[in-house]
């Protein structure tokens, strides 16, 4: 039995499907299976068994989940014996789509300049059409992109032919940002209808492919290209105009929190929005890489919590 088989199972128990779990863990469906079936086999006992309620363990899966769990939990305090003595110190470079970019420089740069003041982060922003080409061409070794469903596959097998990694930081949907001051804003959500009457704000990028994905649907006479959130989200406070954002990763705004603007869903259009943090293996990373990425998980599980 290898430590990555005691994950497995952990990880089908929790999501209660082969195929989620398989996702979580970037491997194929069939893959999975067989794993589960030669542990199986090793040990002699089924472990997992179908239910109304999805995959559920059996009895013999319980113990095994329980003190797989156990195990897995005291090998990771064995790694942290010395690291009391390490505390990460230096220049970290980051490279991020304008969201991610955001939402960081509010919550992890915060957090470090008071728990490490030796270490130093810097954040490039990079659009998602071409961000992987952009680490692949500079020493930085941490991304964050923001992916569509319908370019998930394709970008998971790219950075997978890259001989890189692509751990999925965070999951929602994006939705329409408009001033309080809007009519539609008395709708529960809007349709495609409703949207093509209004203007979109996004950022100054006209070839980045998540904006070109929605501009289409809104007001083709015009289109308020600008460089950073906040002023697109004055502009929409100022009901100049709207704009997409999945709505946990734009926080707690300040335009959001005084009641100035609202979000709200949109019906007909593929919102769903993954984020996906992008990186080579452990033996390339540096210690403070390691311990860097370690602080952006820390920073993206608070947004579900």
């Amino acid at each position: 039995m290898h430590l990555e088989d005691m994950k497995y199972l952990i990880s089908i128990i929790d999501n209660k499907s082969i195929n989620k779990a398989a996702k979580e863990l970037q491997l194929t469906q069939p893959a999975l299976s067989t794993a589960i079936g030669k542990l199986e086999q090793e040990l002699g006992v089924s472990l997992l068994k179908r239910s109304y309620k999805g995959v559920v363990p059996t009895k013999a899966g319980e113990r095994v989940y329980e003190e797989a769990k156990r195990i897995l939990d005291m090998i990771a305090e064995w790694y942290k014996l010395g690291q009391h003595t390490k505390i990460p110190e230096g220049d970290v470079h980051i490279l991020a789509v304008p969201t991610a970019c955001d939402f960081l420089s509010k919550t992890l740069i915060s957090r470090i300049r008071s728990d490490f003041p030796a270490l130093h982060i810097s954040l490039h922003e990079c659009y998602q059409n071409v961000i992987m080409q952009q680490l692949m061409g500079s020493k930085i070794n941490i991304g964050i992109t923001s992916v569509s469903t319908f370019d998930l596959k394709n970008v998971l097998l790219h950075v997978e032919r890259q001989g890189w990694y692509a751990d999925v930081l965070h999951e929602e949907e994006r939705e329409l940002f408009l001033s309080t001051k809007n009519s539609f804003t008395e709708k529960e959500s809007l349709e495609v209808a409703d949207l093509q009457k209004l203007t979109y704000a996004c950022y100054s990028r006209s070839n980045d492919k998540i904006t070109n994905q929605y501009k289409g649907y809104f007001n083709p006479d015009y289109c308020y290209y600008l460089n950073n959130q906040n002023n697109i989200l004055q502009l929409v406070a100022e009901d100049k105009a709207v704009t997409i954002y999945p709505p946990k990763i734009l926080g707690d705004h300040i335009l959001l929190k005084s009641g100035l603007v609202v979000s709200k869903p949109i019906r007909g259009v593929a919102t769903h929005a993954t984020y996906l943090l992008l990186h080579p293996s452990d033996d390339i990373l540096s210690f403070v890489e390691r311990e860097v990425i370690k602080l952006i998980q820390t920073e993206f599980l608070k947004i579900n919590a």
